[in-house]
């Protein structure tokens, strides 16, 4: 796939998963557009569970508006994602993960994920 393309279809955008460093399986993330107009085929392509945001609860983006406005702390507006390194994406993953959150009371994203995978 160029780089200039947006995934649309399972097939293309199933090699755009990333895995989970905690064993859970693949991670895809998309926004409510080109990149997740065909949510139903990657679904069906890949076996994973695929989460929209409806239309009208905006409320429900609050999570992936936050992560974008921390990834803009590294890479500007028009990054072109496709083009990072890979060891300079881990940095950065690294780094969010490792913030405390208020939602998760004060605890890294990666604290709350160890805690969740030790109780179950």
């Amino acid at each position: 796939m160029s780089a200039h393309k947006t995934p649309t279809t399972g097939t293309e955008a199933s090699g755009q998963e990333v895995r989970a460093g905690s064993g859970l399986g693949p991670v895809r993330s998309g926004d409510q557009g080109k990149e997740i107009a065909g949510h139903e085929n990657l679904a069906a392509a890949t076996g994973l569970d695929v989460f929209v945001c409806d239309r009208s609860s905006l409320w429900q983006r609050g999570t992936n508006e936050n992560t974008t406005g921390l990834l803009r702390q590294w890479w500007p507006g028009p990054t072109n994602f496709y083009t990072l390194e890979l060891g300079e994406v881990c940095r950065v993953q690294t780094s969010i993960n490792a913030r405390s959150r208020a939602a998760l009371e004060w605890q890294s994203p990666a604290r709350a994920l160890e805690l969740a995978i030790s109780r179950s």
